[in-house]
């Protein structure tokens, strides 16, 4: 049995030294409301939010939550339910210096636990701050990879195609240099029938990691060889002019898209 002084704290509640939402480690999560912590607890109040910066300890967000009712300390009754007036309602729960002591002083019960993160409950009665418990956070979820999606060169049409069934998911960097850089575009060049596209540049590329074909080209080597093979003189012109044309509205109806 563990038994603690009773703290007839002002304001309190739950900082969470990870997101416990996105598993985001490089926040924190406080929700704060004014009298004991047993209406934050105990979900009988919407409390006010911060999302805090964990690296510069600074606040990235404030949501005032309503905070209809407090739970007090009484001496004859043990604690009771009062009203919140219209006024404090409104108002936040933490000053700035008090949120950047509670945030730091996290960072310290953090550290006493070898860095994992934690959910502390927390209370302040009058301008001092007391750190009531610390446990591990449960089920937190992994920390978000994080994703540049950068973007492809002007003009470039790209479509998933047929490549979406070979290759459905996020290529791994290894995947994405040997196989697509290097062994389809050796394959490529190496073929009688090559699929290499005039204008130079892989046919296959990675957007976000995921496999796509190029359609950026005017023509196909290939085809071009097939040509001066069946074809000559106005007749070859005549088919290359449509298949240019053809490219043309192609490429068209695909930037509408």
């Amino acid at each position: 049995v563990v038994v603690q002084i009773m703290v007839p704290s002002d304001v309190s509640g739950i900082l969470f030294t990870a997101n416990p939402v996105s598993g985001d480690r490089s926040e924190f999560i406080i929700n704060s409301s004014f009298g004991l912590g047993e209406a934050v607890v105990g979900g009988q109040v919407t409390p006010d939010t911060y999302v805090v910066d964990r690296k510069i300890l600074t606040v990235k967000e404030t949501i005032i939550g309503p905070k209809a009712q407090k739970i007090v300390y009484n001496d004859k009754q043990g604690t009771v339910l009062q009203d919140v007036s219209e006024h404090e309602r409104t108002q936040s729960s933490l000053a700035e210096k008090l949120l950047k002591e509670l945030s730091s002083t996290a960072l310290e019960v953090e550290s006493l636990f070898d860095g994992v993160p934690q959910d502390i409950e927390w209370a302040i009665s009058g301008e001092k701050l007391w750190m009531l418990q610390s446990r591990p956070i449960t089920n937190l979820p992994p920390q978000p990879i994080e994703v540049t999606w950068e973007p492809t060169p002007p003009a470039t049409i790209l479509a998933r195609r047929q490549i979406v069934e070979n290759i459905p998911d996020p290529c791994s960097p290894l995947f994405d240099e040997l196989y697509l850089t290097e062994g389809l575009e050796t394959v490529a060049k190496g073929s009688k029938r090559s699929s290499y596209f005039v204008g130079g540049g892989p046919m296959f590329v990675t957007v976000n990691g995921f496999a796509y074909q190029r359609f950026d080209f005017p023509q196909v080597v290939s085809l071009q060889k097939e040509l001066d093979k069946a074809l000559t003189g106005e007749e070859k012109e005549a088919k290359i002019a449509s298949i240019e044309q053809e490219w043309l509205e192609e490429m068209a109806r695909m930037k509408k898209k």
